[in-house]
């Protein structure tokens, strides 16, 4: 729960992994932009979908400010 609200459902032994899981951060990328670049961030795989850029990571903040800084 968090402000009172249900946000996660399952087993204590799910729930308890749910925040090292990877995270889909995505951004749009200006025009002309590659995969090289976008400054290094820690991931588990990045790729782009059209102009829009998709990164798996556990660091899904961290990944954002560096991305879009």
């Amino acid at each position: 729960m968090r402000a009172g609200e249900i946000i996660a459902v399952g087993p204590p032994d799910e729930l308890g992994v749910r925040g090292s899981r990877p995270a889909g951060h995505r951004s749009g990328l200006p025009a002309g932009w590659s995969l090289g670049g976008v400054p290094e961030v820690p991931s588990q795989g990045r790729s782009l979908e059209g102009d829009r850029l998709l990164v798996l990571t556990a660091e899904p903040v961290v990944a954002g400010q560096r991305i879009t800084t």
